[in-house]
């Protein structure tokens, strides 16, 4: 299809090329070409004896088409498709509140499973509290505000989280798993990098 076309308008645009010169333009040749168009008929030519293949006819051309360029339905079957997909309000209102039932039940669910996580939680130390003060006291005691409490210590190790020194965990062991000689800067000072005076 597109072969058969190209090759058309290339030839209908080398034909349309004027064989004279334009109006001030400079002519080189001292005489015009005797065979001027001689590659034109030549092709012409040579394409007598070939057999021409009309694309037209062809099935999978127009499989092509059909494919490419969707005709324009009729009125009555876009209607059709559209009420198919598209629900009435009624059934598009029963499906939402639907939805928003199942997301409050999962709402429900997972702040009751969170309440008897912190009752568990909450019994367990008072039954500490009762049977063993002195560990109940090493278990609750502790800052109860660590971020503020450690906010100098910028480049330190921080109570209760994992060391900074530690490596970051690979699929491969490394060589040196721990760097015993590391120390934690103790200032601030000694962490932040020395700017160049202006």
């Amino acid at each position: 299809m597109f072969r058969s076309g190209s090759s058309v308008l290339f030839t209908s645009a080398r034909c349309a090329v004027p064989s004279t010169p334009a109006a001030g333009a400079r002519s080189y040749a001292s005489k015009p070409a005797q065979n001027s168009g001689s590659r034109l008929k030549a092709a012409q030519q040579a394409s007598r004896g070939r057999k021409t293949v009309d694309m037209t006819g062809d099935g999978r051309v127009q499989v092509i088409k059909e494919t490419l360029y969707e005709s324009n339905p009729p009125e009555e079957d876009r209607i059709a498709a559209l009420e198919k997909v598209i629900p009435s309000a009624e059934a598009h209102e029963t499906i939402l509140r639907a939805w928003q039932l199942h997301r409050r039940h999962k709402r429900e669910a997972h702040s009751a499973e969170i309440a008897r996580k912190y009752n568990a939680m909450r019994s367990a130390i008072d039954f500490l509290e009762e049977t063993d003060r002195a560990l109940w006291e090493k278990a609750v005691a502790g800052k109860k505000y660590q971020n503020v409490d450690q906010s100098g210590a910028t480049n330190a190790r921080l109570e209760g989280l994992v060391p900074r020194e530690m490596r970051f965990p690979t699929e491969l062991p490394a060589g040196k798993m721990w760097d015993y000689d590391w120390k934690a800067p103790q200032t601030q000072q000694e962490t932040a990098p020395k700017r160049p005076q202006a």
